[in-house]
């Protein structure tokens, strides 16, 4: 898989992207549904990445992510109305 910049992804392409974590909040949608919005970013470019409480990724990231370091990430570059956000396929440190 090739490594890019978040800004050098276009829309729907899948890459590997090294990022750092910058926020990591627990929030609730309108109807009380939990989630995890998690902030990477690059020197390009900022992303979102939202983390459902149902999600594969939703234990690990409550327990081990942390703001301040940096990952690997193997994801897909969407556009929304939320803004740019990536849909996580694989993440390590």
């Amino acid at each position: 898989m090739a490594v890019m910049r978040l800004a050098d992804m276009a829309l729907g392409q899948e890459a590997d992207v090294f990022v750092l974590l910058v926020a990591k909040e627990e929030l609730r949608t309108k109807n009380g549904k939990p989630y995890l919005r998690v902030t990477f970013r690059d020197a390009s470019r900022e992303v979102t990445v939202p983390i459902w409480d149902d999600s594969p990724w939703a234990a690990e990231c409550r327990e081990t992510w942390q703001p301040g370091v940096f990952y690997k990430v193997r994801g897909v570059f969407r556009q929304t109305n939320f803004g740019p956000q990536l849909e996580v396929r694989k993440i390590r440190q």
